[in-house]
């Protein structure tokens, strides 16, 4: 990329905006032709006028002198948003692109550079190279969330009934919310242990859970924590996702002290009904109905 640089900019003459494209686009450039895509623009759209063969693996399309909305998103989007700010800056533009293709995401740096054609107008040549290490978006997502996921095991007894449950993937944060050490979780069976899901209570709607294939979800306090599990079943595996709703528990805790306690007549209404589903001490002295007709009653009726 630093050659196409100082090869756009030693092209720029003296009172030019642009320099030619003949210029900086035209001779020897040995294996970065490879790398290059030409777009021409007109009336604000872009069309692919020729590409490198390293570009044309990148599309996965070998075509000339089509729309570039022809191409895949991913590089069509990148290559537009590239292109429109060189031209918009008259000045070479550097972006990354993002493309995801079977869940692994692949990162590349994409150089745009506008130049002046005297048989075309403006022509844009993009310079696309691999920047990183392509990675596994799905495994980037479950490593870097900030709920816990625990993939577990079904252990069946020899009547076939599930009795016990064993660790068989994980994520970081799910260490850290049940307050255990990254590497005690992994093939640990939960009877052996001693955390939130080794619970009577998890235990029994873990099992219930395998033994009715259905999903479940609740909350438990762990600590000075509040967490949700989210059960889902797939056959004898159990996906459990534990978020922390202590901050959201805190909040609604104090909105509702705010609410129950004013001195001002409050109630909350359903939206689509109109009917009263809370109302506060205030309300009830100040209109004199009972709280339980209160809840009966809608807004028109007061």
């Amino acid at each position: 990329m630093p050659i196409l640089r100082r090869k756009w900019q030693a092209a720029l003459e003296p009172g030019e905006s642009l320099p030619r494209y003949e210029n900086v686009l035209l001779g020897s450039l040995g294996r970065l032709a490879d790398h290059l895509v030409l777009l021409r623009c007109d009336n604000g759209a872009f069309a692919v006028s020729r590409t490198g063969r390293y570009v044309q693996n990148w599309f996965g399309d070998a075509r000339w002198d089509i729309p570039l909305d022809a191409l895949r998103p991913d590089c069509a989007t990148a290559l537009t948003g590239a292109a429109s700010s060189a031209i918009a800056n008259n000045h070479p533009y550097l972006a990354t692109a993002h493309c995801v293709q079977a869940g692994m995401v692949r990162t590349y740096d994409v150089l745009a550079l506008p130049t002046l054609s005297r048989w075309a107008g403006t022509l844009v040549g993009v310079y696309v190279n691999e920047r990183a290490t392509e990675y596994n978006l799905i495994d980037a997502i479950f490593c870097k969330t900030d709920d816990g996921v625990i993939s577990l095991s079904t252990v069946r007894d020899p009547a076939g009934r599930p009795f016990d449950f064993q660790v068989v993937h994980h994520n970081q944060a799910a260490a850290r919310l049940l307050g255990v050490e990254e590497g005690s979780l992994l093939w640990q069976r939960l009877g052996n242990s001693d955390h939130l899901l080794c619970s009577e209570e998890v235990m029994e709607r873990l099992g219930a859970a395998v033994a009715n294939e259905f999903g479940d979800q609740f909350e438990l306090e762990y600590g000075d924590q509040s967490l949700r599990l989210r059960l889902s079943v797939f056959g004898d595996i159990v996906s459990v996702v534990i978020s922390d709703v202590t901050s959201f528990k805190r909040r609604d805790a104090s909105f509702r002290l705010l609410f129950d306690s004013n001195p001002m007549p409050m109630w909350a209404l359903d939206a689509e009904t109109m009917n009263f589903v809370r109302v506060n001490d205030a309300a009830v002295q100040h209109y004199g109905y009972a709280r339980e007709t209160f809840l009966r009653m809608k807004v028109q009726e007061i």
